[in-house]
């Protein structure tokens, strides 16, 4: 199997992520309305958590996880351009192998998210 040029990947990334976030910001923004209608009181340590990108972060590692591991081998936007995420044997992901995968290529992305949090909260 030939590697896909980075291109390819990027415009596979790009689709994920627009659709992604789409969707993510649409739940976001309903779950803050539904904090802000309630007559109780506000925890603005939970507020903070929900408004930040850390979720919509977690969600999408787990996107990635799912869809790349799943018999598919690909998320949405890979599937439409034809590629397919594979081992170095060209079989599927495992689970851990996904896992490990995502998580680290998002860690920077987690470390900002928590040291902002932490910084809101503190």
């Amino acid at each position: 199997m030939i590697p896909a040029s980075r291109f390819k990947r990027l415009v596979a990334y790009f689709i994920d992520s627009l659709c992604f976030f789409v969707l993510i910001n649409f739940i976001k923004t309903q779950i803050v309305n539904f904090i802000f209608s309630s007559d109780e009181f506000v925890n603005t340590k939970v507020f903070i958590i929900v408004n930040s990108d850390l979720l919509p972060l977690l969600a999408l590692i787990f996107y990635f996880i799912a869809f790349e591991s799943s018999e598919y081998r690909a998320t949405f936007g890979k599937r439409l351009l034809n590629l397919y995420v594979v081992d170095v044997n060209n079989q599927r992901l495992n689970f851990k192998k996904a896992f490990t995968r995502s998580f680290l290529s998002f860690l920077p992305g987690l470390i900002a998210i928590f040291m902002e949090i932490f910084f809101k909260i503190k």
